[in-house]
């Protein structure tokens, strides 16, 4: 039960990253861009 909720809000959280961020930046430089997003967050 516990590893189906950790699934659930990974998946949610990597959609809502990808959805903030423009396709070209994340193929420019997506461990950059990784780090600034934690950063805001």
């Amino acid at each position: 039960m516990i590893v189906s909720i950790l699934l659930v809000s990974i998946l949610t959280y990597g959609l809502v990253m990808l959805a903030s961020v423009q396709p070209s930046e994340i193929y420019e430089d997506p461990k950059k861009k990784m780090i600034q997003l934690g950063a805001d967050n």
